[in-house]
């Protein structure tokens, strides 16, 4: 009998006839350290595969047998092979190791880099530059998008563009170019950029309504005006449009989002706004849209995108048809055609989950059972020059209760002039008298 033992360490054949052994202990095979030979006893003619305890029975085999198997272990780097005594292949280190070679770690298990090879080319940085409404000084904001088309069709979240007509659009490969901002859906914070050219590479729409929840996701974009950078998490819940809502204008269009946020522990900061959430095929689940604190980050789901996207198609082919026609065309929808009052701050209804997570993660955060939590507040914004910081809790707005986005959004159109927000800092209630800025 031929018994022979390979090891990521030892190669150890040992060669005897089955006559000279009775008894075996098997012992299990380690990939990191020394295997101990066998232990041969004396007996009876029978085999004995054991743990370290003999067994009380034992399995007879007769001596007529000329081969038997007492067992095989085969992973990435361990084998224990039993075979006939006539004959015994030999292997050597090399060749063993060569079997592993084969397919590297690093082949087979950087399924995450995999994926951002793949879509970082589709990726794009976006930087609108305008000059204030009223103060007439340059505002600058940036976010990030993606390629949806290689007609050079970008997605991306409404408030990243801030209402701009034009925009600069920087490539994954350093080239910039301008782009033209087609159309804007402020209450979903979509819009569509268009830069010119031809064979852009571009990412695959996947489906939000397949999402589980703790699936990975992967987000990338361009946080702080820098190249591309890369998160990962998990889908960890799904929220309801009336729960959250972060529009730089308002309206009451946003009381009737029905689709459901993706909340998500991958970091999605101010830069990443707009950037896609893939998963682990590359294909785009949702719009990344804003970070409220370390761990619960939202992004737009794909498929409510997708409903956009063929809006924005059905409004690119009645342009076409004006045009042929001889008729002036529309603007793009949420630009010009429109005015919008904002405070110039992004705001998230409290449920009773966020309020517990955001308590966990800061002793300073308001005892309060509700509301609306500011979590951004723009440089120069109308809640800026009030003095709104971000952290604060709006409970209440003009005297009246609120619970949510929807309750603020109403009485900001519903005013004329300013609007006085009850708003809890810390231990201290504040009341505040805020002027909404009309944009175009």
């Amino acid at each position: 009998m031929a018994f022979c033992i390979f090891s990521q360490h030892v190669h150890l054949p040992l060669r005897t006839s089955y006559h000279h052994f009775r008894s075996v202990n098997i012992t299990a095979v380690s990939s990191t350290s020394f295997l101990l030979p066998p232990r041969i006893c004396c007996g009876s003619g029978r085999l004995y595969a054991s743990g370290g305890r003999w067994p009380k029975t034992a399995l007879r085999w007769t001596t007529s047998w000329r081969w038997m198997a007492a067992g095989a272990c085969l992973t990435s780097s361990a084998v224990l092979l039993v075979c006939s005594r006539r004959h015994l292949p030999y292997l050597t280190i090399a060749e063993v190791c060569a079997l592993e070679d084969a397919l590297p770690r690093s082949k087979t298990h950087n399924f995450i880099a995999d994926v951002v090879e793949a879509i970082n080319p589709g990726v794009v940085y976006i930087q609108a530059t305008g000059r204030h409404a009223m103060l007439g000084v340059p505002v600058m904001s940036n976010g990030s998008g993606f390629l949806v088309s290689e007609h050079g069709l970008i997605l991306t979240n409404a408030h990243v563009v801030s209402g701009r007509r034009e925009v600069e659009v920087k490539l994954s490969d350093g080239q910039r170019l301008h782009g033209n901002v087609l159309y804007v859906d402020v209450a979903s914070d979509l819009a569509v950029v268009k830069i010119t050219g031809k064979n852009f590479p571009f990412l695959k729409l996947g489906s939000s309504s397949q999402l589980r929840m703790g699936e990975y996701v992967v987000a990338i974009g361009s946080p702080m005006t820098l190249d591309n950078s890369v998160t990962t998490g998990v889908v960890s819940a799904f929220r309801g449009g009336t729960e959250l809502s972060h529009k730089l204008g308002v309206g009451s269009a946003v009381a009737h989002n029905t689709f459901r946020y993706i909340q998500t522990d991958a970091a999605i900061t101010h830069g990443n706004s707009g950037g896609p959430l893939v998963n682990l095929d590359g294909h785009v689940v949702g719009i990344s849209t804003m970070k409220l604190t370390e761990g619960i980050s939202f992004a737009i789901p794909i498929d409510h995108a997708k409903e956009f996207l063929a809006k924005v198609d059905e409004a690119e082919k009645a342009k076409l048809s004006r045009k042929s026609a001889g008729e002036p065309a529309a603007g793009p929808r949420g630009l010009a055609q429109q005015q919008r009052k904002v405070l110039g701050l992004t705001m998230l209804t409290l449920t009773a989950d966020i309020i517990a997570a955001l308590r966990e993660r800061s002793w300073r955060f308001p005892n309060v059972q509700g509301g609306v939590y500011v979590h951004n507040v723009f440089s120069n914004s109308p809640a800026f020059k009030a003095g709104i910081r971000p952290g604060d809790v709006v409970i209440g707005v003009d005297g009246r209760d609120i619970t949510s986005t929807k309750d603020v959004f109403e009485a900001v159109e519903r005013s004329s002039t300013s609007v006085q927000l009850t708003l809890v800092r810390g231990h201290q209630v504040l009341v505040m008298e805020v002027l909404p800025e009309v944009i175009q």
